[in-house]
């Protein structure tokens, strides 16, 4: 969830694509201020496109996207800059431009606050606009008008903005409240072990141990093996490489502590990285 203010009653900051709005800093009469925020996260109940002839198979519940709608007012002091702060908001926000100038990377970060009562968060969600936001002109308008963006969130998880690191073996804790993909990389100084493996033991009830297993035997030195659990992509130096797995499962980190153990590190440096997420 995304704050507007925080207990001070001051402000509190949005950016995306190199634009802030309500920024505490603004000039009252030179803003982007935001007045309204609104969700709706869609879910499937369908696992199986092919139910039984009765058509009542309903299947776990998987949330699959978020919609946004954020509503202001934009002040400027003279009816030029105006024009201008309108043309900075739909060029920051216009979603063919931003596919066109981040191929294959178009949901870029939303970042922004979240207010909590142990000490407010930095947060981000991953966000295209649906629509180009043009705000109305009227001969009412004066040196305001209002705007509303709308934005498609393809994963409704909230992100912390700060990134959680756990070298080699340990407890890595999700200080989030629902699950998040961690990425792994493997910084090799040698040829490494052919049954490579990482471990997750969550604390949750309920959640099963994972390990996934790797061939790192036909690595050289000073490689770098990435392996991205959300997209279940291997790279090595960049280059996607899926012949490097073996066996098992990529796995999420869950909320609370997870235990993370290696097999067969040989020449492999091992480093687990990840966002703890929110539900919402």
């Amino acid at each position: 969830m995304i704050g507007i203010f925080n207990d001070a009653g001051v402000r509190l900051a949005m950016t995306y694509n190199g634009l802030t709005i309500n920024d505490p800093n603004d000039a009252f009469d030179d803003t982007f201020e935001v007045n309204t925020i609104s969700y709706s996260t869609n879910i499937d109940h369908v696992s199986d496109p092919h139910q039984m002839k009765d058509g009542l198979e309903v299947g776990p519940a998987r949330k699959i996207s978020m919609l946004i709608q954020i509503s202001g007012v934009i002040r400027a002091a003279t009816i030029a800059k105006l024009f201008d702060k309108m043309t900075a908001l739909s060029v920051a926000f216009d979603p063919a431009l931003i596919s066109h100038e981040n191929p294959g990377a178009d949901f870029l970060a939303y970042d922004f606050t979240t207010p909590a009562d142990a000490g407010n968060l930095s947060c981000r969600y991953y966000a295209r606009a649906r629509t180009v936001p043009t705000p109305p002109v009227t001969e009412y308008s004066g040196t305001s008008t209002p705007f509303a963006i709308d934005l498609l969130i393809a994963d409704p998880r909230r992100y912390l903005q700060a990134v959680s690191t756990l070298s080699g073996a340990g407890t890595g804790a999700n200080a989030g409240n629902y699950r998040t993909w961690p990425t792994l990389t493997a910084t090799m100084a040698g040829a490494g072990s052919a049954t490579y493996a990482i471990t997750n033991n969550p604390a949750l009830a309920g959640i099963a141990t994972t390990t996934l297993t790797l061939d790192l035997s036909g690595r050289s030195a000073a490689e770098v093996v990435v392996v991205d659990m959300g997209n279940k992509k291997i790279t090595v130096d960049g280059v996607e490489t899926p012949s490097l797995y073996v066996s098992g499962d990529y796995f999420e980190m869950e909320p609370g502590n997870n235990v993370i153990s290696y097999a067969n590190t040989t020449n492999a440096t091992s480093v687990l990285t990840w966002y703890g997420a929110f539900t919402s």
